[in-house]
């Protein structure tokens, strides 16, 4: 341990809380307020950056499987769940690409040091040549046309700029396939089937 920590003390980890309302969804006049729930799940401990891939990856794959069904619910919330799941697809897609094309700050997780310590094999080289396709598919954050800049100003953002729901699905049609390629190659790589989330 570096002196300058034996130094400051014990280290307080953070700490998840998260509030959440309970809205009835449909109100009468007896049942027309919401209720606070606090959830605590203690200390964050780091977690296995290829941990999190996995989970981005099934997230992704999840969200898309997912809006299979949702013709078959209830009209009424038929459209909201739609929404819901192509945005959390695409904010799932946008993590992908971060870590695959190396994008963030220093605390996120890059396809660079993933890599790291499988030196120049043909599996590497494959993770890397399925990373630039993916990269060509992404586009140009200054590109308006590109899946970077759609998901970016459209999804991410409260933007002037969103527009219909198709050209997501466009941007969809576009990575799904360079995400499919690109988590086959890493998969063969470290010697490990991501799972499905279920």
């Amino acid at each position: 341990m570096p002196e300058d920590d034996k130094k400051s003390g014990p280290v307080s980890r953070p700490t998840a809380t998260f509030e959440v309302f309970e809205v009835p969804v449909a109100t009468t006049a007896t049942t027309n307020q919401s209720s606070l729930k606090t959830f605590s799940f203690g200390p964050i401990t780091p977690t296995d950056p290829l941990e999190i891939v996995e989970y981005e990856l099934g997230m992704f794959f999840g969200a898309i499987a997912a809006l299979s069904v949702v013709e078959s619910l209830n009209p009424l919330h038929r459209q909201v769940v739609k929404c819901t799941l192509v945005e959390s697809s695409l904010l799932h897609v946008r993590n992908l690409c971060e870590i695959f094309l190396d994008k963030g700050d220093r605390h996120a997780i890059k396809l660079g040091n993933l890599l790291k310590g499988y030196g120049a094999s043909p599996q590497r080289m494959s993770v890397l040549d399925s990373a630039a396709r993916l990269g060509k598919a992404y586009g140009r954050k200054d590109d308006p046309n590109s899946p970077w800049d759609i998901i970016s100003t459209m999804v991410m953002h409260a933007s002037k700029r969103r527009s219909n729901y198709g050209v997501y699905d466009q941007v969809l049609r576009q990575l799904l396939p360079r995400i499919v390629e690109i988590k086959s190659a890493l998969e063969t790589l470290v010697g490990k089937k991501f799972k499905q989330i279920q």
